[in-house]
């Protein structure tokens, strides 16, 4: 065995693309060796060396196969010949393939060559023995069926290293793609085993038929059939995966941005400015200390006042500020060695809505996900997205978060990245808000001390209490003669760029060192006016009059061109200023034009309001203070401190009077604006809105509906409006004249025509934009005034416009019952309006049946949704047969779309076996829940939610049968396995996968799973009450769960806990009373009545268990007596009420009547009423253990039992299992 060693088992595998591909490589060898042998005579020895990548060139397996031909003692038979030159035909197909798998994937060069070794060896055999037997190339031989397995087997391998190179980031794709290939190997090895065994000679079918041998390979040929599949699955599912993360980012990303300051063009580095950082000492103690806490540059009183914009930078290219420190950090940006850089200053921090802290953690996890990597891997990039989605599911954007909320998702990203970014934060001195900077310099400088090599520059004015919060930064003061060299060197260059100044080169180069003040943009916008002078007296005027500052030069601009202007002139320059000023992202020429033309929100704007050529227009009344970008004509201010200037407040420096605004006055123009044009006639319009609401609500027949009916074409700033509105409401001051103009908006037909536009712009087609405008307008300060906010009309929000244009519509109008479902949608989504969406849902049904007939798409749809929403309710009977027919029917109907159509069958399918199992129809409910299944698996993919929630119902199902536990649990944890990495631990699928994972450990039993569903089940009940709140019958459901392994266990304490999170008798009915008809979560008062029951049951348990027995009987006697005097309604909860009672009776030696009559009035006699005479305590006897049965889903062995006694169960009710999140099985 020298110079050989066993291949050892392989622990931590990199299966990233990183990682060593031969590490992969071994892993189907160490899977044969640990797993598929135990001969130690067909152990795989790796030789020494292996990874030095041996390769096998086609030429030795052509040499190989002339060795063979040319071994045989005679010639091979015509038959023989005419087969071998079939087989080598087929394998020259693979030929080219097998080199580039083997040239470019070396690590499965031995799994090809033993492939086509073993071909050549049988080939041999069979060569060889037709050389002696002239008749052996009519009969059937092992060559065959090693060369068609081996064929098949290369196509395989093909397939299999393809998903694999596709999907090298996904462990399962190479886990299953590993286990194929050891299975090809265990083929291999064991077909030559044989041959080795049968003497290497030449074996007669009819030894090979029937042996041991055969029947082995053909099982392993199955398996690697099955493991292709496998592999295809897994590739699939990697895919799908893979589609909804980017869906998911591309999610995110759109939430990130309104807390985001747009980015604007700036001036261009200059190369050779700056330099002198890298050379200061203070940056060389920073670097060669390892970059231990951050690196803070600051200026000195006065220099660098006006600062740029937001620069998320990846390269340096036209990512440079215009002053000073941020030309410092544009520099630091390009010198950076890191993979990624970080760079973000607040100057649009005050003109944006959020937290400007809020704006600097958005920009950072931002560039995070727009990479499309994360910084350490997909792993690390799907933890990212899970903490941020957590913050999405609760707020409408990043915008709306806190600070503390936000920063730990920043922290925990780029501590995975220790040595690879470089975060620059320029010119927090600019934040206004000392608690926030405070705050946020307290956790860089924790962030620097305790990520390795973090490398993390702030750049500031100086400021004392900078320094006391940052105390284990590293200070770099500002060389004001190295800035000022800085500037020189820029200055010089615009000289020798511009012929026409050299004259003036001295001057200039003079002016600018005595009075640019460490300011680029100044001495920018000086060289520019120079530039632009057509004589030579005319730039020595202009030198000499260049105000000193940048407030002053914007004043001089403004003074200077105002005195040519008209008036009329002027009003409109102040108005295109404070739509630039107010925009939440800049405009382009049309938008612009469009703004200024608007007047009312009744009359179009006129044709002659509206700019005849915008572009020269704004250049003519704004220039030099704007800019218009060439690609895409959006307009912008030259520098975000022109901004502060044209804000600032009476000073030294100011605007003139016609130009003065306000934040608050330009937003309050600008949500004028916007709403304006929502309101336009054009928007009020029937036919629009039959066509928006058609196409929202009918996708898939909306062509045939809409025939003829176009949706208007929309001006460019309706989009701009649409998704803007309300923030700038939200941002204006109290206006009655506003509130009014919102309240017409609100209460009309256009509003409905801007529902369902956002509606079908926004990706994903969700109602996400209308919540996040009616959150933005109820957080307006002016609703603080009552008249204010009945001006507004807020609180009939949707509901009013859609119920208003219902009333127009006739009763026959299919257009209706459109606008109703949507209606229903809001209410399903917004307010806890749970019996008027019942009712609509019923409507919407019955008239879609009747205006477009019982087999239309939509009424088929209508009808599941029915069917749906009263399982919800529990009526389980009912949603059966519905659900049933509408299955039936939507099997045999052809679909405008056949993935839609058959995705709606089974989603159908699958609430119908749902409602079964509920009615403990178990058998009928697993039977149609797969089918529904694979059904969804085939139209939907792995992935997707609506196959993963029919799994959920199966998982459920098997359950609840008790003797299929480990089915179930594999279920729960594969959803797990999948769903969690795509979004997070508390959505909602992920929690019910979960508390499976709990409820099956629990009834598996043992210690160790016990301890195992104990530790699921807690951390369910924490993401369930802070998603859900306490007020929440899942919630309740989860304590109730927990309470009962707590009682397993004998931690009584801990159960009584568990139980007080569920509401008594008392507070049920006080909330009922309070909120009438629905309860706090808007089910209804039995289901929370079925959780009271249970609660006191396990209560009961636990009196007994800490020597309370007699009070356990006394709270289930008044528990029973109670419910018996409300009705007697049917509960599960009661059922196990009723056999905790009579077991704590029999305990304690109570007579058997006392004991039995626990179970009296639940049954009845099958041929008429219910008569309890002679027989009674056989009959009570038998209904205990049908009990019994039920509790334990044995409805069979319950129905088989009271039978023999002429009986049936009088309430269904009394067995059926709640809807629950699942309902708790004591």
């Amino acid at each position: 065995m020298t110079g050989q060693t066993v291949v050892p088992p392989i622990s931590g595998v990199d299966l990233t693309p990183t990682g060593s591909c031969w590490e992969l490589a071994l892993k189907p060898w160490q899977i044969f060796n640990t797993e598929l042998t135990r001969d130690p005579k067909k152990i795989i020895y790796a030789r020494k060396g292996i990874a030095r990548h041996p390769t096998c060139p086609l030429s030795d397996v052509l040499a190989a196969a002339r060795e063979y031909a040319n071994g045989s003692r005679a010639g091979p038979t015509p038959g023989f010949r005419y087969k071998m030159q079939v087989f080598l035909q087929n394998a020259s197909r693979y030929f080219v393939a097998i080199d580039v798998m083997v040239q470019h994937s070396p690590e499965i060069t031995a799994l090809v060559w033993g492939c086509i070794r073993l071909c050549l060896m049988f080939a041999g055999d069979r060569l060889t023995q037709e050389s002696r037997n002239q008749t052996a190339a009519q009969q059937p031989e092992i060559s065959d069926y090693i060369a068609d397995t081996v064929t098949s087997i290369m196509d395989q391998i093909g397939r299999s290293e393809k998903y694999y190179q596709l999907h090298a980031a996904c462990p399962r794709v190479c886990s299953a793609v590993s286990r194929l290939y050891a299975q090809i190997i265990n083929f291999v090895v064991r077909a030559a085993e044989f041959r080795k065994n049968r003497g290497l000679g030449y074996i007669p079918w009819a030894i090979f038929v029937g042996s041991p041998a055969e029947k082995r390979l053909r099982r392993v040929e199955m398996k690697i059939k099955e493991l292709s599949i496998a592999v295809e699955y897994e590739a699939h599912l990697a895919f799908q995966e893979r589609q909804t993360e980017e869906a998911n980012t591309r999610q995110l990303l759109e939430w990130l941005k309104p807390a985001m300051p747009p980015a604007t063009p700036s001036m261009s580095w200059e190369e050779g400015t700056c330099e002198w950082i890298c050379r200061h000492q203070s940056y060389r103690t920073w670097a060669q200390g390892g970059h231990a806490g951050p690196l803070w540059i600051h200026g000195i009183p006065g220099a660098f006042i006006f600062l740029l914009d937001l620069a998320i930078v990846t390269n340096t290219e036209g990512a440079c500020s215009g002053c000073g420190k941020s030309m410092i950090a544009s520099y630091l940006s390009k010198t950076a060695d890191t993979k990624f850089v970080f760079s973000y200053t607040y100057a649009l921090s005050e003109s944006q809505g959020p937290v400007p802290n809020i704006a600097l953690a958005a920009s950072i996890l931002f560039q995070v996900l727009k990479s499309g990597a994360s910084l350490t891997g997909t792993q690390a990039s799907r933890l990212l997205c899970q903490d941020v989605r957590q913050l999405l599911n609760r707020y409408p954007s990043c915008a709306s978060c806190r600070f503390d909320e936000v920063w730990p998702c920043v922290e925990k990203t780029l501590s995975s990245a220790a040595h690879d970014f470089t975060l620059i934060v320029d010119a927090l001195d600019e934040c206004r808000d000392a608690n926030h900077v405070q705050e946020l310099l307290r956790r860089l400088d924790a962030l620097g001390k305790q990520v390795p090599g973090a490398r993390i520059i702030i750049v500031s004015r100086f400021r004392d209490d900078y320094k006391k919060l940052l105390p284990g930064s590293v200070p770099l003061p500002v060389d004001t003669a190295a800035v000022s060299s800085d500037i020189l060197l820029f200055v010089q260059r615009e000289v020798d760029r511009a012929p026409a100044l050299k004259p003036l080169r001295n001057t200039i180069l003079g002016r600018v060192e005595e009075e640019s003040q460490g300011m680029f943009l100044w001495a920018k916008m000086m060289m520019d006016c120079l530039k632009t002078a057509a004589t030579t007296n005319t730039q020595h005027e202009r030198l000499r009059r260049f105000p000193v500052g940048l407030g002053p030069v914007y004043d001089q601009f403004l003074g200077e061109s105002g005195l040519r202007l008209e008036e009329q002139e002027i009003q409109l320059r102040a108005q295109i200023f404070s739509l630039l000023v107010a925009a939440e992202r800049p405009l382009s020429l049309a938008e612009l034009s469009q703004a200024v033309a608007l007047r009312s929100t009744s009359i179009p704007p006129s044709p002659g309001d509206v700019l005849i050529n915008p572009g020269a227009t704004i250049v003519h009344l704004c220039s030099p203070l704007v800019s218009i970008d060439a690609k895409d004509d959006r307009v912008r201010l030259i520098h975000h401190s022109l901004r502060e200037f044209l804000l600032s407040p009476a000073g030294t420096a100011t605007p003139t009077a016609s130009l003065r605004i306000t934040n608050e006055e330009a937003h309050r123009r600008m949500a004028r604006v916007c709403v304006n044009l929502l309101c336009q006639p054009a928007f009020a319009s029937v036919a629009l809105i039959d066509s928006l609401v058609r196409r929202n609500v009918l996708p898939e027949d909306a062509c045939a509906l809409t025939q003829g009916v176009e949706i208007s074409k929309v001006p460019s700033l309706y989009e701009y409006a649409s998704f803007h509105w309300h923030i700038h409401v939200a941002l204006s001051p109290a206006d009655e004249n506003l509130a009014g103009q919102v309240g017409r908006f609100l209460t009309g037909i256009e509003f409905i025509a801007w529902a369902e536009a956002v509606f079908h712009l926004r990706d994903g087609h969700d109602l996400g934009p209308v919540l996040s405008a009616r959150a933005a307008l109820l957080g307006w300060h002016a609703m603080r005034h009552v008249h204010i906010r009945e001006r507004t009309g807020v609180s009939g929000f949707f509901t009013g416009p859609y119920q208003a244009i219902l009333e127009s519509l006739a009763a026959d109008n299919i257009l209706r019952y459109l606008v109703l479902h949507r209606l229903g949608t809001y209410f399903n989504l917004a307010v806890e309006e749970h019996d008027s969406r019942f009712q609509i849902i019923r409507t919407v049904m019955e008239k879609s049946s009747a205006i477009l007939g019982p087999a239309h798409a939509f009424t088929l749809r209508s009808r599941a949704e029915y069917g749906a929403e009263i399982l919800l309710r529990e009526r389980f009977e009912e949603a059966e047969v519905i659900l049933r027919d509408v299955y039936t029917t939507q099997s045999s109907s052809p679909s405008p779309s056949p993935a839609a159509g058959t995705e709606s069958q089974y989603v159908t399918l699958s609430n119908y076996a749902t409602a079964l199992h509920h009615q403990l129809k178990l058998d009928e409910s697993i039977a149609y829940q797969q089918k529904a299944s694979e059904g969804l698996l085939q139209a939907l993919g792995p992935a997707d939610k609506k196959y993963l929630k029919s799994q959920l119902f199966l998982a459920q199902a098997l359950e609840a049968q008790n003797h299929h536990l480990d089915d179930a649990l594999a279920i729960y944890e594969k959803i797990w396995e999948v769903w969690v990495p795509m979004y997070s631990r508390d959505e909602g699928l992920a929690m019910f996968a979960q508390i499976g994972m709990a409820t099956v450990l629990r009834k598996k039993g043992g210690q160790l799973n016990l301890n195992k569903a104990m530790q699921h089940g807690t951390e369910v009940l924490e993401n369930r009450r802070r998603v859900f709140g306490e007020a929440n019958s899942m919630t309740a459901d989860t304590a109730l769960t927990l309470a009962a392994m707590c009682l397993d266990c004998g931690e009584y304490g801990r159960a009584r806990g568990y139980l007080s999170l569920v509401p008594s008798q008392l507070e049920i009915g006080a909330a009922d009373a309070a909120s009438p008809p629905a309860n706090r979560d808007g089910n209804d008062h039995r289901i929370w009545l079925h959780r009271h029951y249970l609660a006191e049951a396990l209560r009961a348990s636990v009196h007994h268990q800490t020597g309370k027995t007699e009070k356990a009987i006394a709270d289930l006697r008044q528990l029973l007596g109670n419910a018996d005097a409300a009705g007697g309604s049917g509960s599960r909860a009661l059922l196990q009420a009723r056999l905790v009672l009579s077991d704590l009776l029999e305990a304690q030696g109570r007579p058997k009547m006392e004991v039995l009559r626990c179970f009296s009035g639940l049954v009845e006699e099958v041929n008429g009423a219910n008569r309890l005479v002679s027989g009674e305590q056989v009959i009570l006897e038998a209904t205990r253990q049908a009990a019994r049965h039920l509790l334990s889903n044995r409805l069979g062995a319950a129905e088989m039992l009271l039978e023999t006694c002429n009986m049936r169960w009088r309430r269904k009710e009394d067995y059926w299992i709640p809807i629950g999140g699942p309902f708790a099985d004591i």
